[in-house]
């Protein structure tokens, strides 16, 4: 293999996901500053071949233009989730094309707008918790606990304060660790049983079978609550007219309980830690969010468009603590990476971690600057440096949403209370289903 500069390629045995069957103590202090540089990173091991890309013309074919070329790493073991079944996040190529049309036409954009009252719901009970709290605050869990929230109302119609919804959002911590550690095993390698705790989900799997069968005469005669979990059970493919299953129904349900909560709570906790470090930003943030608020009746989707600084700060929220740090593809023939020829049993790793912190594809990557988007500062402009949600047919199908119930959260958090951060508490990020605080995230948090 020839040589080049360390500015075009790296080689990186020391730290990044040494371990590839388990989920790092630190994913920050796991990563060599060189990775920040590198575009094509051989990363050791004596197993397969591993290759972290960053450059942007690279992951544009894996992601799009040549993605038939590229799979996903192995499914799930299926002993690890015998009873919730395969999701759109386990899909294969077959299915996964099956499944796509249902989960989009169940977040359009018209449901969208019917769920935001939901969402403004949960925020107000969860402010109306931040406000009774004294000496700071772990925003991290209450963020955790809004946003498993959200995602009962909107899939479900249930909320964590009643009794099935309790019952449901108390099962889904566990779940979510297991599938963080079996997920880590599919995507990176590794042994088939990741040691670890979790639940195997056969509970979750029995309360949503209970829900959901309560459901099934309304549906016969095409009635329902009006939610995601509905949606899905009556829409029918626009060129097919079929319909989803029962069974994957409520796999699809589990999915987006579970990752749709985990990446929410993630986004929210991550955006206002960072906003919370600064001071000059905190101030504006709470103006605009206090305008917002102000204006006549709840929160709307137009006076959401009219927010410049808080989707800003999302945007920089993204790029700095991405849902998630890390995702990988394999080539289905042997697959030349500038001088590298990786295999079909190699893996080729896309980080939007590395790539929002990449000095070639950003101004002063490691500063919180949600102005660069309006000054439209060097990496701002759309491209593949800038993926956190993935992009092409494996795009996330509940990004849109995610961003909207972000920016209405935001709004509702930065302009009811003051946040100022604690020096002495700084969080540490953990590659979990999503990129979470370690031990949380404590704030000082305080009525405007």
């Amino acid at each position: 293999m020839s040589k080049e500069t360390d500015d075009n390629k790296a080689d990186a045995g020391e730290g990044l996901l040494s371990r590839f069957g388990t989920v790092p103590d630190s994913f920050a202090a796991a990563t060599p500053h060189k990775l920040y540089r590198a575009m094509i990173v051989p990363l050791r091991s004596l197993r397969r071949q591993r290759i972290l890309v960053n450059d942007t013309t690279k992951i544009a074919e894996m992601l799009e233009s040549r993605a038939a070329e590229f799979s996903r790493p192995k499914e799930v073991p299926k002993e690890s989730f015998t009873e919730l079944g395969r999701t759109i996040f386990e899909a294969g190529p077959e299915q996964y094309a099956r499944i796509r049309p249902l989960v989009e036409l169940a977040y359009s954009p018209a449901k969208m707008k019917r769920y935001l009252p939901r969402v403004l719901e949960a925020g107000e009970e969860a402010i109306a918790r931040l406000a009774k709290a004294e000496g700071p605050v772990d925003i991290a869990a209450e963020m955790q606990r809004l946003a498993t929230d959200v995602s009962l109302r909107i899939v479900l119609s249930l909320n964590v304060g009643e009794g099935e919804g309790g019952e449901i959002a108390a099962l889904l911590p566990d779940v979510a660790t297991r599938m963080a550690r079996t997920g880590m095993v599919s995507e990176f390698g590794g042994k088939d049983q990741p040691k670890g705790k979790g639940s195997d989900g056969k509970a979750l799997a029995a309360a949503l079978d209970a829900h959901l069968e309560a459901r099934v005469p309304g549906i016969a005669e095409f009635k329902g609550p009006a939610d995601v979990a509905t949606d899905l059970m009556l829409t029918q493919h626009p060129e097919t007219w079929e319909r989803l299953d029962a069974g994957f129904v409520r796999h699809q349900v589990t999915a987006l309980l579970v990752h749709g909560s985990e990446a929410l709570a993630a986004a929210l906790s991550w955006a206002l830690y960072a906003t919370a470090n600064d001071p000059e930003i905190e101030a504006r943030a709470g103006i605009e969010a206090r305008t917002a608020l102000e204006a006549t009746g709840p929160l709307e989707f137009r006076t959401l468009a009219r927010l410049r600084l808080i989707p800003d700060i999302l945007n920089e929220t993204f790029r700095l603590y991405p849902p998630i740090p890390l995702f990988a593809r394999r080539p289905r023939q042997v697959e030349l990476v500038t001088d590298i020829a990786v295999r079909e049993s190699g893996f080729l790793f896309i980080s939007p971690w590395h790539l929002g912190r990449h000095e070639a594809h950003w101004e002063e990557p490691e500063r919180f600057d949600p102005d660069r988007w309006q000054r439209k500062s060097k990496g701002t402009a759309p491209g593949h440096h800038f993926v956190p949600f993935s992009e092409g047919t494996r795009r996330c199908p509940g990004a849109g949403m995610a961003r909207l119930d972000c920016m209405a959260i935001l709004t509702q958090i930065l302009g009811t209370f003051h946040l100022s951060a604690l020096p002495e508490r700084i969080p540490t990020p953990q590659p979990g289903l999503a990129l979470r605080p370690k031990d949380g995230i404590w704030l000082n948090v305080a009525r405007r």
